[in-house]
């Protein structure tokens, strides 16, 4: 499978350099982007069913954590009291969890600054992509490999980090409860009007970075890849002679990128589209 990330002439900086950034949710062109609405800790069903399951043990625990419980009265008596006011403990339970939402919300926006994105796509030859992200046109889209070790780097069966997903394109917000949350559901929804992006992305934790650039507003955390992940190179329709000469002369005299294939995207004759040819 073939990955295309489009860039701006200037992003040579990523072929020669061997990093590609990963950037943080709210780093993105997209403000809705981790942003969930978070309706509670869990609904009442859920508090009520794991309040019943585990009230009996609660009591037993307590009773034992202090000794003055048992100078006072036996065991007996003290389950008899605490179950007599079970239904006002219960309520309690429910209270709190409305009432930690705002904190829960700030726990989700914590991700926020940990979390990076490695934003691809699949068509090299989307129109909206070539203007928005290759500078008009102007600019060059990279061809990765997408069966390269970079792309699938799962390290554990429910990782959620190292390797390719889908994101998914909604016309809803994701909506949950904070006990429900999927962290894949939080970074791989966006809303349908993106959904000509046909977007993949790759997480990492910002921690792992190889280089870390401070930034006015935010860092930039870069990832090494390597060469071989590269396969084509692929500049713009509006892509100035001059920048084509000078980055397909250092590709051909990198050691790294021999096997790099130089493209074009030509403006079709008949049709509002642009055709990649060698």
């Amino acid at each position: 499978m073939k990955l295309y990330k489009y860039v701006t002439a200037d992003r040579i900086d990523v072929i020669q350099n061997r990093m590609i950034r990963f950037t943080p949710p709210f780093a993105l062109n997209d403000p809705f982007e981790m942003q969930p609405i978070i309706g509670g800790l869990a609904d009442d069903d859920f508090l009520e069913r794991e309040f019943e399951e585990n009230y009996e043990t609660t009591i037993r625990r307590l009773y034992e954590s202090e000794p003055i419980f048992s100078l006072v009265m036996p065991f007996d008596a003290f389950r008899l009291l605490a179950m007599q006011r079970k239904h006002v403990t219960l309520n309690g339970v429910k209270a709190m969890a409305k009432h930690v939402t705002p904190i829960l919300n700030e726990r989700v926006q914590e991700l926020n600054q940990h979390i990076g994105v490695l934003s691809l796509t699949t068509e090299p030859e989307n129109l909206l992509m070539w203007a928005h992200y290759a500078g008009n046109h102007q600019g060059m889209v990279i061809e990765f490999d997408g069966l390269s070790h970079f792309f699938n780097r799962k390290r554990s069966e429910n990782d959620e980090c190292y390797h390719l997903r889908e994101v998914n394109y909604s016309k809803e917000r994701p909506r949950r409860n904070f006990i429900d949350i999927d962290v894949s559901i939080l970074l791989l929804t966006k809303s349908v009007e993106w959904g000509y992006e046909k977007e993949l992305r790759v997480m990492a934790p910002l921690c792992d970075a190889d280089k870390v650039i401070k930034g006015a507003e935010c860092d930039i955390h870069l990832f090494s890849f390597d060469p071989k992940c590269v396969s084509s190179i692929i500049f713009g329709a509006r892509t100035a002679t001059s920048v084509v000469g000078s980055i397909t002369e250092w590709v051909r005299g990198s050691q790294d990128y021999t096997h790099v294939r130089i493209k074009k995207s030509v403006l079709d004759r008949d049709r509002f589209a642009v055709q990649i040819m060698e």
